[in-house]
């Protein structure tokens, strides 16, 4: 506009020239300010004026409205100060003039607050604006005004905020280059146009006068007293909650609050691990993502696996973050209802399921015989005359000819279809619950008029805990019911080989004991192990054996197991092992140790590359815990032994030491260390030694010798004595897993 202006000006000022001499007059609000000849002007510049900035560190007042009032006018240092008298729409503080064309008219026909003609935004900042007329309405209809004659204005409170109020000095008015007018009125512009295009809407009060919203021309300097929206709430994930759970649907319901507005989508991450779920924009095999923000989302999951535990975390995206909730699980249904795990005050802190697999209450016995099973069989489908189709035996190649325990691993139709924790007992485990409870016997009539008989058995300290074991008989493999002695019938989780399996028979004080065929169809009722390992992805995969060994939490920084490598006794020695061999073997000799070197006679080392044991403890790979059970298991270090002579009560049963948490003598907070000795093998022969003290490898080299020396650390234990010390590599030691926590 300034050069067309200026050209414009320029071409007129060449014609008169051109015509005839003429002068220049120079007018400023109606008088001449300038003459003088056309020739004495050698050129007209337009250049920038003044343009006043403000310092103002303004506070806000909460008065519980739809915006909240800065403390004080534009360009005022105190609440109590007039500030400044600025036209409306001008952004430069400086605008003094009674020409409505230097002022927004004739292109703005609309609102100003919170545009470029916003004097407040300009120069406060984008978070204030100058207060719509709603805005300035909303303060005089809920804010009691009480007139301060002291100061001359109104002191603004509000019923509910006590302590919080908003003065307004009269600041009065400025017309043109005059001083400030009727400075006992108060006279504040909105940013709300007129009726008339040449107004503009203003707060208009005095002492005993009504507080109106009036009109006045544009160019009248008014003070401006700034609002700023309500506080910015951030959004919040309020709730996150889980519902409509099946065996393979859920659905997760987030309720969200804050400025929703301010959110571009709402997401959820989602695995089988806590590891790893983080926020993503788009939808995929590990995301749900919804870009409608509202205050209730929810996600709609499907195809989920049955009886899994899914790990999930919500997360919100305002701008270019995510605000995230903590990561929370769930657990889809298993095929079978699952029971409620009841503590019966056993030795063992065994709980029993409160109902056999296939039922859905205590005393419910399943007419169609669907809560019959064959044993190995995780899916409970088996219905067959071959044992060649039994799944575990189909798994054996023919090669079943020794005894195994299935509870906790793939074949263990609890574990697989009610989760961890959940197995099959053994036979000891029945006989532990028969031995110390109560039984009664009771007869009962179901809905449909059938009569049966259950055990109750109750716990010895508290008659209120029991369990019931109905009289479920046993089906054959060709699915015919049978009622025979007692009629009770459950698999154990123990095989005898050439496909049969032991099952236990509870009868008044003792089990009964026989073995079956694997496709015959019996009951099964599952106990609880808080104990059993649980695989986690980033883990290395527990084998079967891992699966089924428990753990006991004595109070340390570690899980111990209960038993050692190469049995599922406590108090069975089990395998020797030379120290970084994963396998057992039978010779202890450095002859016989595929980790000595012959050429190296005099420093032993291991048959790999020498930077294999530049440490002080054993890598994994030579671990025959994490080797022979896989996960989290592991071979203890010296100071985790030590931990656990140091951090535990100690007591020495005769064949070994039973090893209490600290200050406890319950036996579900202990573990027992079998006498063991240590084998080593000479000539050929191999012998045991010490066996009435108990010897067990850590991980841990020995660094008197250095860690290419001949031996490595381990646990001395006897009657009179408990220790870490050191013994040969070659020699053959018992293991006592560790599961790190």
């Amino acid at each position: 506009m300034k050069r067309q202006i200026l050209t414009l000006v320029m071409a007129t000022m060449a014609m008169l020239t051109a015509t005839a001499q003429k002068k220049i007059v120079v007018v400023v609000d109606g008088e001449e300010k300038l003459i003088t000849d056309v020739w004495r002007v050698d050129s007209i510049k337009f250049i920038d004026g003044d343009v006043e900035t403000l310092t103002d560190t303004p506070d806000t007042v909460d008065l519980g409205l739809s915006v909240r009032w800065a403390d004080r006018n534009l360009g005022a240092a105190s609440p109590q100060e007039q500030g400044l008298l600025i036209g409306w729409g001008d952004t430069t503080l400086t605008n003094q003039s009674k020409k409505l064309q230097y002022f927004p008219m004739e292109n703005v026909a609309e609102d100003i607050s919170d545009s470029q003609y916003d004097v407040a935004k300009i120069k406060w900042g984008k978070d204030w604006h100058m207060p719509t007329q709603k805005e300035m309405q909303e303060l005089i209809d809920n804010c009691n005004w009480e007139w301060d004659e002291t100061q001359k204005g109104y002191k603004i409170t509000r019923e509910g905020y006590e302590g919080i109020s908003l003065f307004l000095p009269a600041a009065g008015y400025r017309l043109g280059e005059t001083e400030a007018q009727e400075t006992t009125r108060g006279f504040y512009w909105t940013g709300s146009i007129g009726q008339n295009i040449k107004n503009a809407k203003y707060l208009n009060f005095g002492n005993g006068a009504n507080t109106t919203i009036a009109e006045a021309l544009r160019y009248t300097g008014f003070a401006i007293r700034p609002v700023t929206g309500p506080l910015k709430v951030p959004v919040k994930i309020e709730k996150v909650e889980t519902s409509a759970i099946t065996s393979s649907t859920a659905d997760v319901v987030v309720t969200l609050t804050g400025d929703l507005e301010d959110a571009s989508l709402v997401g959820i991450a989602y695995g089988t691990s806590e590891n790893g779920l983080k926020p993503s924009d788009n939808t995929d095999g590990s995301h749900q993502v919804s870009t409608t923000v509202a205050g209730t989302v929810t996600f709609n999951f499907t195809n989920l696996q049955k009886n899994k535990k899914y790990y999930a975390m919500v997360y919100v995206k305002t701008g270019s973050e995510y605000k995230e909730s903590g990561v929370f699980s769930f657990t889809t249904l298993a095929k079978f209802p699952v029971a409620e795990a009841v503590d019966l005050d056993l030795p063992s802190g065994i709980k029993w399921a409160s109902w056999n697999m296939g039922s859905s209450s205590p005393l419910d016995i399943p007419s169609d015989g669907y809560a019959y099973y064959s044993w190995g069989d995780p899916e409970g489908e088996t219905r067959t005359l071959f044992i060649s189709d039994n799944p575990y035996f189909k798994d054996c190649n023919g090669n079943d000819n020794s005894s195994v325990n299935i509870a906790g691993t793939k074949y263990d139709i609890a574990t697989v279809q009610w989760g961890k924790g959940w197995q099959l007992p053994t036979l000891a485990q029945f006989t532990e619950l028969i031995k110390n409870c109560n039984m009664q016997v009771s007869t009962f009539t179901d809905e449909k008029g059938k009569t049966y008989r259950a055990y109750k058995i109750m716990s010895k300290k508290d008659a209120s805990k029991f369990i019931y074991l109905p009289e479920t008989g046993l089906r054959n493999s060709k699915g015919e019911y049978k009622q025979v002695q007692n009629g009770c019938y459950y698999w154990t989780a123990i095989n005898v080989g050439a496909g049969s399996a032991i099952n236990a028979i509870p009868i008044q004080g003792s089990v009964g004991e026989g073995q079956m065929s694997y496709n015959c169809l019996l009951a099964i009722r599952p106990i609880y192990n808080s104990n059993q390992p649980e695989v986690v992805e980033t883990d290395k995969p527990l084998t079967d054996a891992g699966k089924a060994a428990q753990y006991v939490d004595l109070g340390l920084g570690v899980n111990w197991a209960t038993y050692n490598i190469g049995t599922t006794s406590e108090y069975a020695t089990g395998d020797y092992f030379s120290w970084a061999d994963t396998v057992t073997v039978s010779d202890f000799s450095k002859e016989g140790n595929s980790f000595y070197k012959e050429s190296n006679p005099t420093g032993a080392k291991l048959d790999v590359t020498s930077l294999e044991l530049t440490g002080t403890q054993l890598p994994l790979k030579f671990d025959a815990a994490s080797s022979q059970w896989g996960g989290r298991w592991r071979l203890p270090t010296k100071n985790e032994w030590n931990n656990l002579i140091n951090n535990c009560d100690w007591v020495w049963e005769g064949s070994g030491y039973r090893v209490y948490k600290k200050g406890s003598t319950d036996k579900k907070n202990s573990i027992f260390l079998p006498a063991t000795g240590f084998k080593a093998t000479s000539s050929g022969s191999t012998v045991t030694y010490n066996e009435d003290s108990c010897q067990y490898w850590t991980g841990d080299i020995n660094g008197y010798y250095g860690v290419k020396g001949q031996e490595a650390m381990c646990f001395k234990g006897d009657a009179e004595t408990k220790m870490t010390a050191s013994n040969y590599r070659e020699y053959g030691l018992c293991i006592r897993p560790v599961w790190s926590k």
